[in-house]
């Protein structure tokens, strides 16, 4: 048989049309790129297994959509295994029907690497103008929980149960920076769906590489985010913003939480963390220049100052408001309102609940108590954060005037 040039044509379209149709599920996607894409780390190796469930079938209320990238790498100990999913919308609440694009067995969702390759393999797949990246699991900030009695359980974030690893402060950064290489752009928005993360400390090992944050101050309910609600009100009207979408996010949370439990969700600009460590600097600075009897109502001040299950974690806002409503602490008006206007520029978007509403935003490390200082201070004076601003001497000095140290 010979074929004209119409013939070749018209065969082109049939294998194509072949091509389509036989394709594995979610092939057609990848070739799409959209204005977004939201990819999900997902560690369900350990004690929050069964709401993974529950948020990947959230998620499918909604799925991808012509504007959004809807992708999980998902892990699940009641079956141990990794599976990377392409989420489309169902009707169905209690099955996840949408298409694993690939198994990957057994692997360590504690390692950050793992982090790494999930997000360089979904921005090769499924393209996107922008990504949020999202670390769903358990979260400790910036420390590992440690009690008085020196009794420690977990660390950081994502821990996985398996294999005892977890994703540590220092190697998010370092996550951050690969990923934002890879795909050549700083990430848009990286958020924790995962407790206490919302930390200055936290943040700053990303100022490279991220645009926003999104996380939480507080301790999050085992429910997490309300992920139909949230994929809902971002694919309404049109294309959103990074701070749009922080913002949304943020009141649908707290929305999701008016029966009473304490809930804080915040979005931060990193653009603006330049001049917030400066403040803080200048704050530190003015702190360690205090008298000795003004350096002890300091830590008073402190001990007021909003904090939460890990109570070494200060609301920066309020420690700042602290000190400025006792009139015996001589800091300048300047380095308290520079402070002030840092703060409120870098936090784009601030959602707490009433017993919460102290909180401003951003978490700050200021231990009251020895024992709490001398358990992570060797590690603290490496982190970003102080390097950037010298806090740990500031917090030295209030112990030492109040002859703790």
């Amino acid at each position: 048989m010979k074929f004209t040039t119409k013939s070749l044509s018209h065969l082109s379209v049939l294998i194509l049309g072949v091509l389509l149709i036989t394709a594995p599920a979610g092939a057609a996607e990848k070739i799409v790129k959209k204005e977004w894409a939201i990819l999900t780390f997902l560690n369900g190796f350990n004690s929050l297994d069964s709401f993974g469930y529950l948020d990947m079938n959230e998620m499918e209320k909604v799925g991808s959509t012509d504007q959004v990238h809807v992708v999980s790498q998902w892990a699940s100990l009641r079956n141990r295994e990794v599976k990377r999913v392409y989420l489309n919308q169902d009707s169905d609440p209690a099955t996840v029907t949408s298409p694993i694009v690939e198994n990957l067995g057994l692997v360590d969702m504690g390692d950050y690497r793992t982090l790494v390759e999930f997000v360089k393999w979904a921005a090769v797949k499924y393209p996107a103008k922008h990504y949020f990246v999202n670390i769903w699991n358990h979260g400790n900030g910036w420390h590992l929980a440690k009690s008085r009695t020196g009794g420690m359980s977990t660390r950081d974030v994502s821990y996985d149960d398996i294999s005892g690893n977890k994703i540590t402060t220092e190697q998010l950064g370092v996550a951050m920076a690969e990923i934002s290489r890879e795909i050549g752009q700083k990430i848009d928005i990286v958020g924790s769906d995962s407790c206490l993360m919302a930390m200055a400390e936290v943040v700053a090992q990303m100022k490279g590489s991220v645009a926003h944050f999104v996380g939480s101050e507080e301790v999050e309910p085992a429910d997490g985010w309300p992920y139909d609600t949230f994929l809902t009100k971002w694919n309404d009207g049109g294309n959103k913003t990074a701070s749009q979408v922080t913002s949304i996010l943020g009141r649908v949370y707290l929305d999701s939480y008016t029966n009473g439990r304490d809930a804080t969700l915040s979005g931060m600009d990193l653009s603006k963390y330049g001049a917030l460590a400066t403040a803080v600097r200048d704050l530190g600075e003015a702190i360690k220049s205090q008298p000795a009897a003004s350096r002890q109502k300091i830590l008073q001040a402190a001990t007021r100052a909003q904090s939460y299950t890990n109570d070494d974690y200060k609301d920066l806002g309020d420690l700042i408001d602290q000190i400025r409503s006792d009139a015996t602490i001589q800091i300048r008006p300047e380095i308290i309102a520079g402070a002030k206007t840092a703060l409120s520029q870098f936090i784009t978007s601030n959602y707490t609940s009433a017993r919460m509403s102290k909180s401003q935003g951003v978490a700050i490390w200021f231990p009251d108590a020895v024992w709490q200082f001398d358990s992570y201070k060797a590690r603290y004076r490496a982190l970003t954060f102080n390097q950037d601003t010298a806090w740990i001497d500031a917090i030295a000095s209030t112990l030492t005037a109040s002859h703790l140290y």
